[in-house]
């Protein structure tokens, strides 16, 4: 019995020790295929078993490191797969692809401020990056950096003018920060561009918008027609043809194209646009209604306590209207 337990003693030794002799003769490239290939068969875990053993042989090899990010990132461990990015960046500084990477990680999980950098790191290296120049430009807008987002974007598209997405963009940039004829200009030839986009009908609107606070009304309702044309239930630009409308004084057409869109979804902005058209229309005690409507809904959508008070006092009712004012401030 002794004799049995003995030798299977020996056996399992045996086994270990030429496992641990086969394992200490692998070499760091042997691990790192090792674990591409867990990696591949999606068996993340012996994946980063390898990679580990590979960095433990040579702790200088980059693509193990950028394995081993990957890895990490899978298993939504960001901060540890940025630090192994950071690893192979200090074997390699100037490898634009892993800087624009690591770009790409934390624009999902870091700060706009931390990302910034990131990207700035990859123009570093090659300032004609276009891609990192339009992440960049994105951010940059999400911080209310207008004018440094609109330099991005433009240098962007001296690179690459038929980049539709980057016309896009840089119209939302313009129009956020109140450029509406230069937002129309870039909305347009995003359109030229793509105009099988698929939401082109959403960049339409946005055209339609910059052409409104520009007032362009006439320009504007055709945009909000080409849109109503392509997709009859899209609420906004039946609310944006009627805005228009209004402003072009034709009231009772403008209240046809809000009660469109009110079919659609009740938005409070149209509901209180209604009021505005039957204001206009002396239609005071109707216009009361929308404006209850949308304070119901919103106590401190301020626009429609104004506009209560205009009406009331239109019906005499001043001390009423006070009240309403009083709302305000």
């Amino acid at each position: 019995m002794n004799f049995r337990l003995t030798l299977i003693a020996v056996i399992v030794l045996l086994f270990l020790l030429i496992n641990i002799s086969c394992n200490a003769t692998k070499t760091d490239e042997e691990w790192y295929k090792e674990a591409k290939d867990y990696y591949n068969q999606k068996n993340n875990y012996k994946a980063l078993a390898c990679v580990n053993k590979a960095l433990i042989v040579n702790p200088k090899y980059k693509e193990a490191w950028i394995l081993k990010a990957e890895l990490l990132e899978d298993k939504h461990n960001h901060e540890e797969a940025i630090k192994c990015i950071d690893k192979a960046l200090e074997i390699d500084p100037e490898d634009e692809k892993i800087c624009y990477w690591k770009g790409l990680i934390s624009m999902r999980h870091m700060s706009y401020k931390y990302t910034i950098k990131c990207f700035d790191s990859v123009l570093e290296i090659n300032p004609n990056h276009k891609e990192a120049l339009v992440r960049k430009a994105y951010l940059l807008k999400e911080s209310y950096r207008y004018e440094e987002s609109y330099k991005c974007y433009e240098k962007a598209l001296e690179l690459d003018p038929n980049d539709a997405r980057a016309w896009r963009d840089e119209g939302d940039v313009l129009f956020d920060s109140g450029k509406y004829a230069k937002a129309v200009k870039a909305y347009s030839k995003s359109i030229e561009l793509d105009p099988d986009y698929e939401f082109v009908s959403l960049v339409l609107c946005n055209q339609g918008e910059s052409l409104l606070k520009s007032e362009k009304y006439k320009e504007a309702i055709e945009v909000y027609d080409k849109v109503i044309a392509l997709e009859p239930g899209f609420d906004n630009a039946w609310c944006g043809k009627g805005k228009a409308l209004m402003g072009q004084n034709e009231y009772r057409e403008a209240i046809r194209c809000f009660d469109k869109a009110l079919k659609i979804d009740r938005n409070l902005d149209t509901i209180y646009n209604k009021g505005l058209a039957l204001y206009n229309l002396d239609r005071y005690e109707e216009a009361i209604k929308c404006y209850n409507i949308v304070i119901q809904l919103d106590s401190k959508y301020i626009d429609a306590w104004y506009s209560k008070g205009c009406a009331l006092e239109a019906l005499g009712k001043y001390e009423e209207g006070k009240i309403c004012y009083d709302e305000i401030y």
